[in-house]
């Protein structure tokens, strides 16, 4: 068994002693406990975290989205840089490896831990989910320039169909009808919250003058993302639970793939395309810097969008190994309503920065939409039990993993 303990991401680290001093960046929250020991209360705990940082990194990248700040030439414009946002998100990420066996050993060449390899072995495997993530990312960044956080959010819901399509194909796992019903269920849910998003009003916040083609378009790419992001968390779900590694490894490693292909590939394509290609295509990345030097607003909000983002991501990913990738996933469905509640509060609390949404028609038929891919949700992870069909695999060794919230520790 592996132990994490209390720890404290930190700006230096000693290789003779492998004890951390005392300056540090962010502490995060891992409890002292062993895999398969976790009690409910601490795995209560990380889903709270979960759903809190999942919610404030989609409201925060609204808010930024409306700041504005002077970029080159002196010209205030708004900070709508969702290229640069993955990169800052994945710089927070990288961070972790300072709580990765990689650099507590102080070694580079392959070492093994409980049988399994470590090292450059491993951080090869990890180029791949880490690719999917810049990519998804980048996407989604993108759509949300064009849609309401809540829209956004749960459209992401998603992700549910397409992680169910890769575990039968790629975990070579097998689905019930019970399994697509709930499925099913989820689909019609996303389906009235992208019919309620395309007839409301877009008259606030980053949403505002959005044609109904771009809404649309917007959509299309957070599917495109959830494809992309499910075959990721399949990834990580073998690493985890095959390879045996730990939740800082993937999250820190999958922080430096994705900031070397954000830095060296991604940035300099945005920045090579013609301007006039329209926002998400161009992206001038130095003026990000310089926006947020001559902001102190926008520094602040970028700072604590990488604080929650990370936090979000290393949550996300301990939900993954005390559990699998499509309860994940379901939970990721689940903080919609997280979002959703968030988005309106700092609608009508802070109506100056320009962010949230409004209560309005439409609002009602999101919710109908959301109660539906719950519903789904539910039923697919067993929470509601459909009378007159069976619930479990017969064969145990195709079965999928207790849930997260489990009384059964």
């Amino acid at each position: 068994m592996k132990k994490f303990s209390n720890h404290i991401i930190i700006l230096t680290t000693s290789c003779e002693n492998q004890k951390y001093p005392k300056l540090f960046f962010l502490t995060f929250f891992k409890h002292n406990f062993e895999m398969g020991e976790t009690s409910f209360a601490k795995k209560a705990i990380i889903l709270t975290v979960f759903f809190t940082s999942g919610a404030f990194s989609a409201v925060l990248t609204n808010i930024l989205y409306n700041m504005e700040a002077k970029g080159f030439h002196n010209v205030v414009k708004p900070f709508r840089k969702p290229w640069f946002q993955g990169w800052g998100m994945f710089v927070g990420m990288s961070l972790l490896i300072l709580d990765t066996p990689f650099i507590k050993r102080c070694k580079c060449a392959p070492y093994h831990i409980g049988g399994t390899v470590r090292g450059w072995g491993l951080f090869r495997l990890v180029s791949i989910p880490a690719l999917c993530d810049l990519t998804a990312t980048v996407l989604q960044n993108i759509a949300f320039l064009y849609l309401k956080p809540s829209i956004w959010q749960m459209m992401r819901g998603s992700i549910l169909l397409f992680t169910a399509l890769f575990a039968i194909f790629y975990r070579h796992k097998r689905l019930i009808l019970v399994d697509w019903i709930g499925v099913i269920t989820t689909i019609v849910g996303i389906t009235v919250v992208g019919i309620s998003s395309i007839l409301s009003d877009s008259d606030s916040g980053n949403t505002a003058n959005v044609s109904t083609g771009m809404q649309v378009l917007a959509m299309i790419l957070i599917v495109i993302a959830q494809g992309l992001q499910a075959f990721q968390t399949i990834v990580e779900e073998e690493l985890l639970h095959d390879v045996d590694a730990t939740e800082s490894e993937i999250v820190s490693y999958e922080g430096i793939w994705g900031l070397y292909f954000s830095t060296f590939i991604a940035m300099p394509l945005a920045n090579i395309m013609p301007e006039s290609a329209g926002e998400g295509i161009f992206e001038a990345s130095l003026e990000s810097f310089y926006m947020i030097a001559n902001s102190w607003k926008v520094l602040l909000a970028t700072v604590a969008y990488i604080v929650v983002i990370v936090g979000y991501n290393q949550s996300g990913m301990m939900i993954t190994l005390f559990s699998t990738a499509i309860h994940r996933n379901i939970y990721e469905a689940l903080r919609s309503i997280a979002v959703w509640m968030l988005s309106v509060i700092f609608y009508y609390a802070f109506p100056g920065l320009g962010a949230g949404e409004k209560l309005d028609l439409m609002s009602l038929v999101q919710l109908l939409g959301f109660s539906i891919s719950i519903l789904g949700s539910f039923i697919y992870n067993r929470v509601i039990k459909l009378p007159c069909l069976p619930a479990e695999v017969k064969d145990p060794a195709i079965s999928e993993s207790k849930p997260l919230l489990s009384n059964a520790d």
